[in-house]
């Protein structure tokens, strides 16, 4: 496997009744959600060999999710279904060019329930690539998970990519956020706390961004203010699709 994405499998309404408010919206269509999804759907469109580890319930919207994902050829073996949670849910407003509120339901979802077993840490330590996010850390046990996956991922060889992914409603608080380790080899030792003042996403990805640079981890993309950052280990980030 060229790429393993350990993240968030979400549900998504988007609204088809363009520039009217969210309140007022009564048509929507269903899409796969998730960052973590999304871009392994992504990948594989541009002919990666992809896999995810994630957790989703037992229920049927998270049956037509993992049908969706195997249907854009992402490999979903190592998807737990955790009967009792259900996947997050998002519902998005439609007002371009540049108005897309959301609302997120995110209380204590599926994604959050992922507990890694040996045979998932052997999947990942595999691939050429492993890519993780920062909503990955805002729970147990997925956020066990998720440092034993970067430490086993980093002793495998494998290139760590790190999407910061920072969305207020998956923390109790914003402060908590910044308290979990971007130095996973020092966890739980070592949290950063980066001295931005007012919370803001874009105050978040510049601290991580200086962090990171500082430890000598190249930054492969990093966006303004109403974006996350990705970040890669060593000179440059990249994945060679397949023939």
């Amino acid at each position: 496997m060229e790429v393993i994405i350990l993240g968030r499998i979400g549900y998504d309404l988007y609204s088809e009744e363009p520039h009217v408010p969210l309140p007022h919206v009564r048509r929507f269509s269903r899409y796969l959600g998730g960052s973590s999804a999304n871009m392994a759907v992504g990948l594989a469109r541009l002919g990666a060999q992809v896999g995810m580890v994630a957790a989703l319930g037992a229920d049927s919207l998270s049956q037509f999710l993992l049908e969706f994902l195997t249907a854009e050829r992402v490999d979903v073996s190592h998807v737990k279904r955790c009967p009792g949670y259900l996947a997050s849910l998002c519902l998005t407003e439609v007002s371009p060019p540049d108005r897309f509120p959301q609302v997120f339901y995110r209380r204590d979802p599926a994604d959050t329930q992922l507990d890694l077993q040996p045979d998932d840490l052997d999947y990942l330590a595999s691939s050429r690539m492993f890519i993780t996010n920062g909503t990955s850390l805002c729970a147990s046990p997925s956020r066990e998970s998720t440092y034993l996956a970067l430490e086993r991922a980093h002793r495998s060889g494998v290139r760590v990519v790190f999407d910061v992914d920072y969305r207020s409603m998956s923390w109790r608080k914003p402060e908590e956020a910044f308290e979990m380790p971007l130095d996973y080899k020092a966890a739980p030792s070592a949290p950063v706390r980066p001295q931005v003042g007012p919370i803001d996403r874009g105050a978040v990805i510049s601290a991580v961004e200086k962090y990171l640079a500082s430890r000598g981890i190249a930054v492969a993309a990093a966006s303004g203010t109403a974006a996350n950052a990705a970040v890669a280990s060593g000179p440059s980030c990249g994945c060679t699709p397949a023939a």
